[in-house]
């Protein structure tokens, strides 16, 4: 059994079928969520938070939680390249739609922030302004996020 399955992906592997749900919760995840998601972040609140934040990213940034991409108007021309990671599809896809907006060159990587899938020291800062935190176990994203940034 996968550690880190979620429940209807641990149904599925038991049975070796699909469950009653799993197809419902499917649906939830691909067309509901995502957007829950964006609506939920695009607040004006947090938007000082987010400016303060991204606009000091310099170099190589890796955006952990890219979500659909609301970030992108805060990143000055400071940021040579953006790479961002989520585990959503659906809110890669928006956020290419909304990087077509940035003039900064983006790469967009389906992932999560326990298994970063790019090389140790290979970006200059992690910008994590929204994205939530599983933790599991505790502290593994943190230290991914530590092995892909590059010191000094």
């Amino acid at each position: 059994m996968l550690p880190f399955a979620s429940m209807w992906e641990r149904v599925y592997l038991k049975n070796k079928r699909p469950c009653s749900f799993c197809g419902t919760m499917a649906f939830y995840q691909e067309r509901i969520i995502p957007w829950l998601i964006h609506l939920s972040m695009r607040q004006r609140m947090p938007a000082p938070y987010r400016d303060r934040v991204v606009s000091s990213a310099r170099g190589r940034v890796l955006e952990v939680g890219i979500g659909s991409g609301l970030n992108l108007p805060f990143y000055t021309s400071a940021a040579t390249e953006i790479i961002g990671l989520d585990p959503s599809p659906k809110l890669l896809e928006m956020a290419n739609k909304a990087a077509q907006k940035t003039p900064i060159p983006l790469r967009l990587v389906e992932g999560t922030a326990e298994a970063i899938p790019i090389e140790d020291h290979n970006v200059d800062a992690v910008v994590r302004t929204c994205s939530t935190k599983k933790r599991r176990p505790p502290g593994l994203s943190t230290r991914r996020n530590e092995a892909v940034h590059r010191s000094g």
